[in-house]
């Protein structure tokens, strides 16, 4: 059960962010970019958004989207 989630997210992080492709290599820089990953995957999913790369176009299409669901807004 473990292995699959891991599969799981792996694959959204490679398919939606392209993980495997990233040229980050130096010190601690590919952690905090794969635990940005997650977090953002996670919100989402908090969010009930099950398309990862729809809801990161909603997100990036307006800056006030996420802010207002996360409930981070006066």
């Amino acid at each position: 059960m473990i292995a699959q989630i891991k599969n799981k997210d792996h694959h959204v992080r490679n398919a939606t962010f392209g993980e495997d492709r990233c040229r980050v290599r130096t010190a601690f820089a590919p952690s905090i970019s794969t635990t940005m990953r997650s977090y953002a995957i996670g919100a989402l999913r908090l969010l009930d958004i099950t398309n990862i790369a729809q809801g990161t176009r909603w997100a990036r299409d307006d800056f006030h989207n996420p802010l207002i669901a996360l409930g981070l807004t006066i």
